[in-house]
């Protein structure tokens, strides 16, 4: 290939075109831009081969050649036309119009598909966070702080919680979509939190607090660790929003900062 790509993060479809009398008459795909550019400026060089003179320039006036490129990205795709032109002028400039496209464009259009990959692989972390409790909980979780749990919760401290149920809006299942509602979700239930992934399922003392209007502050205890957040529910109850997210030692707080914006919508 004449440029190197990481090819998780970027792909690329090259398609080399033959067209007649604006009828398509062949079209072959490649890896490679180089091979590309190759294979056009020889089955050109066939093409004049195979027909008289006075034939091909018939031909050749009314044929093109051209060579395309797509870039594919996770969340990005951006197609670029390459060279195009008639038969006998990709035998002498197909081959330096794709050199040239490597060397000038590519690396940009590859540079835009990396930037968007990452933009999509961050928005999928910021969802995967929200999952678990709009996200810090799951990184509690993943930061060993259930670690310092004690098997069983002490009955007694339970017992001494103001074990409040959660407002009618936000009651019930919410998951970062509503495919994702089998593999993980987080449940607001009377005097708990639950979050289940798969086949694993953990609970939380919690209590809730309506703030105005649909805003509903949600505290979590985790043991010696304490969560609270503010979520704003929508006016049509399917999705909510974290506004804000506060916690005590025991859950990373740059973990849990980026909770902040994260949307839910409720599980059917």
């Amino acid at each position: 290939m004449l440029v190197g790509m990481d090819p998780h993060a970027v792909r690329t479809d090259i398609r080399v075109d033959l067209v007649a009398f604006s009828e398509p008459l062949a079209s072959k795909r490649f890896h490679a831009l180089d091979e590309a550019a190759d294979w056009a400026c020889g089955t050109a060089g066939k093409l004049r081969m195979a027909f008289e003179p006075d034939m091909y320039r018939q031909l050749d006036q009314a044929m093109r050649v051209s060579i395309e490129m797509t870039v594919v990205a996770e969340g990005y795709s951006h197609h670029c036309k390459v060279w195009s032109g008639a038969p006998s002028a990709a035998e002498t400039s197909a081959i330096p119009a794709a050199k040239k496209f490597a060397e000038t464009a590519l690396p940009g259009e590859i540079a835009a598909a990396k930037n968007a990959g990452t933009k999509a692989e961050k928005s999928r972390t910021r969802r995967n966070i929200g999952l678990a409790l709009a996200g810090a909980a799951v990184c509690a979780l993943i930061y060993g702080a259930l670690r310092a749990l004690p098997p069983v919760f002490d009955l007694e401290v339970q017992s001494a919680r103001v074990l409040s149920a959660p407002p009618d809006p936000l009651a019930g299942g919410w998951a970062g979509s509503l495919e994702s509602c089998e593999q993980g979700r987080v449940v607001f239930a009377r005097g708990k939190v639950e979050i289940v992934a798969g086949a694993l399922a953990s609970s939380f003392p919690a209590s809730y607090e309506r703030v105005e209007g649909q805003a509903i502050k949600v505290i979590v205890s985790m043991g010696g660790a304490r969560l609270v957040q503010t979520v704003r529910i929508d006016s049509s109850g399917s999705a909510l929003q974290i506004q804000r997210v506060e916690v005590s030692d025991g859950i990373p707080r740059n973990m849990a900062a980026m909770a902040a914006g994260t949307r839910l919508v409720r599980c059917r």
